[in-house]
């Protein structure tokens, strides 16, 4: 996707390889997981998951992978951490969210998770700067219909 400039990001943007996804594939945990419900339930469909992504991020403590990416317009951030370490670097993900907002001239960024993932809606508030906008009655399709709740950074 073309940008208006090139800029530096915190995380290495690229084009990852099957065997970088298969190695991220290994030190997410699975099963009933936040992570499998919505990045793959398997290595093929999280590969497909990442692939059609318009930009992916690799940290060493995790990823950001953005998609809906409309210049000039908006984007789902979409973004995944393992270890101890990952909060450390609020500091870096927060860099790198709004590197993407300026870098394609976006208004908002968007960010949707399970309603009751209360750790997360304060890490995405307090540590990365989004706001909760709405919730989504029954958008997920498990548990029965798990409500979203929609966080945004306006810029």
């Amino acid at each position: 996707m073309e940008t208006k400039q090139q800029y530096s990001f915190k995380g290495k943007l690229t084009r990852p390889s099957l065997d970088q996804l298969t190695d991220i594939w290994e030190k997410v945990p699975k099963g009933g997981s936040f992570f499998s419900k919505f990045e793959g339930s398997s290595l093929q469909s999280f590969v497909k998951t990442v692939r059609e992504s318009d930009l992916f991020l690799l940290y060493s403590y995790g990823y950001a992978r953005v998609s809906n990416l409309f210049p000039n317009s908006h984007c789902k951030y979409h973004g995944v951490l393992w270890g101890k370490d990952a909060f450390r670097y609020s500091e870096d993900v927060k860099f790198d969210v709004d590197m993407i907002a300026h870098t394609f001239d976006l208004n908002r960024v968007e960010c949707v998770i399970p309603d009751g993932y209360k750790s997360l809606g304060r890490f995405l508030e307090n540590k990365l700067g989004f706001e909760p906008e709405q919730l989504m009655l029954r958008h997920y399709p498990f548990h029965e219909f798990t409500d979203a709740r929609v966080y945004v950074k306006v810029y």
